[in-house]
């Protein structure tokens, strides 16, 4: 996907540091799922992956299960009906750091039903004792800047939700999968040698908004993000990447592009991602997936 990004300098300072990371151990897991009617093959198998890896996850560190009983009163015929619900969430107590093999991914077909298993290797980590910073993360439109969007048209203007329970650093990264690039947006290429943006606990952030950056103090961040399809492509699939840490960290080598971008391999931007996950406990990644149409 092509980005028309406008942007200026901005001079911000950021050291280098690394903090003491939780031991790592090598993990593995299984998970089966039918395919329903509403997903396609590809979403399935991806939704299998991440539920091997959580599956791997609780069989090493274990899991929370929190319950939540809420009792809802209702009026029939003159006389009270009390009915209990029960919301049970379950949490695993780890997470995953990098693959250390390719996902093995099988489909069969049993009485007309196709099932997917998929079966992952790979290094995984206890959360510390702190604990995971809370990061709410969404792309969404100009014309409804607090709600979730994913499907965006060619020549639309991209904007971000970002908000986080501690303050921080923050950058943002767009995998182009049809380039096998990801191209770094915050901070911009016109600060290409500062390594993240600070942020505040609880502040409510607008990114890639020039008169909002202005007042979270971003000189000349990001004013516009125009998101253009490849040439010759009618639909791509793209990811937009926050990474949030708690202390300060080093970014990638990034190459300047003929339109003026920062960019990096996306191989080597998904190894950067698992060093920078490595050395910090307090690192959180979140993706989203967005979809551009003609």
């Amino acid at each position: 996907m092509k980005l028309n990004q406008f942007f200026t300098t901005l001079g911000l300072t950021l050291c280098s540091l690394l903090s003491i990371s939780q031991k790592t151990v090598q993990s593995a897991g299984t998970y089966t799922m039918e395919l329903s009617r509403t997903q396609t093959m590809v979403d399935t198998e991806k939704a299998c992956i991440e539920q091997a890896k959580l599956a791997a996850i609780a069989k090493e560190f274990g899991t929370v299960v929190t319950e939540t009983t809420v009792n809802n009163t209702a009026d029939v015929n003159g006389q009270s009906d009390n009915r209990f619900t029960v919301l049970t969430r379950t949490a695993v107590k780890g997470e995953w750091l990098e693959d250390t093999e390719q996902p093995k991914v099988t489909w069969t077909c049993a009485e007309q039903t196709m099932s997917v298993t998929a079966e992952v290797h790979g290094k995984i980590r206890a959360f510390s004792k702190e604990g995971k910073v809370e990061v709410k993360f969404f792309t969404c439109g100009a014309g409804a800047k607090a709600h979730e969007k994913f499907v965006f048209k060619e020549g639309e203007s991209l904007y971000a939700h970002l908000q986080c329970s501690k303050s921080g650093y923050m950058s943002v990264y767009y995998i182009d999968h049809t380039a096998n690039t990801a191209v770094r947006l915050l901070p911009s290429a016109g600060g290409q040698s500062n390594d993240a943006l600070e942020i505040k606990a609880d502040e409510e952030y607008i990114l890639f908004d020039r008169n909002k950056a202005l007042s979270y103090g971003w000189k000349g961040q990001s004013s516009e993000l125009e998101l253009n399809l490849p040439e010759g492509k009618q639909t791509v699939s793209d990811e937009i990447v926050a990474v949030y840490t708690s202390e300060p960290y080093a970014k990638p080598l990034l190459k300047r592009t003929q339109d003026g971008l920062a960019e990096i391999a996306a191989g080597d931007f998904e190894n950067w991602l698992i060093d920078v996950k490595t050395a910090q406990a307090s690192a959180v990644v979140k993706r989203v997936t967005l979809t551009l149409n003609k």
